[in-house]
């Protein structure tokens, strides 16, 4: 299994769920991000504008190929202009490269520094119960997935498992933060008419 760390909708034959969005607010600048990893908003607004409305940047995306060792191509593409998509919300196994529940993974994990903050300074009190951005971060899954899915501080253990109750809490270095993890290989290629690449797409904007 590939992993890339890129900026990247969706759409085919199998049934799955609209992407949903969060927005991210920082010096100045609104981003949002949708659950397959596009930098857009199914509403029709920019991907990055001001705080007074002007856009930035109205989406943006990738496209990866490759040719495979037997001469075939292999692409995962995402078409900005027509706003359709080879990638696809969730994980992909690392045997056999199977995507996880699109539905189950249809999210954008958010994550502030003051969340990170508190939950550091109150982990330990008794009957604690962290938030929900802290408690959901997609740190560790096991098998049959990647150990580590998002990066994370192992603070008691240091056993690659996210346990936000023994301390452990996202990593980042900025104030705030938005993160989707898709896969190129639940549907069909429709639009670039090429197979699979077997890409687990981690996009990250901080």
């Amino acid at each position: 299994m590939k992993i890339a760390f890129l900026y990247l909708f969706l759409g085919s034959l199998i049934a799955v769920a609209q992407p949903v969005s969060k927005v991210m607010q920082g010096n100045q600048l609104q981003v949002r991000l949708s659950s397959e990893g596009l930098l857009k908003d199914s509403a029709g607004v920019s991907a990055i504008r001001n705080n007074s409305g002007m856009s930035l940047i109205e989406r943006a995306g990738v496209w990866m190929s490759a040719t495979d060792s037997l001469g075939q191509k292999r692409i995962a593409v995402h078409d900005v202009l027509r706003g359709l998509s080879e990638f696809w919300p969730g994980p992909l196994t690392l045997s056999n490269e199977q995507p996880a529940n699109s539905s189950a993974w249809n999210k954008v994990f958010s994550m502030s520094k003051n969340e990170i903050i508190a939950h550091q300074s109150a982990y330990k009190n008794m009957g604690y119960v962290p938030s929900l951005s802290i408690s959901e971060w997609p740190g560790s899954l096991g098998a049959p997935y990647a150990q580590v899915l998002a990066p994370f501080v192992d603070l008691e253990n240091n056993n690659q498992v996210y346990e936000p109750l023994n301390g452990d809490y996202p990593y980042t270095e900025s104030d705030a933060l938005l993160l989707a993890i898709g896969n190129d290989r639940l549907n069909s290629h429709t639009i670039s008419g090429g197979l699979p690449l077997g890409v687990e797409l981690h996009t990250l904007v901080m």
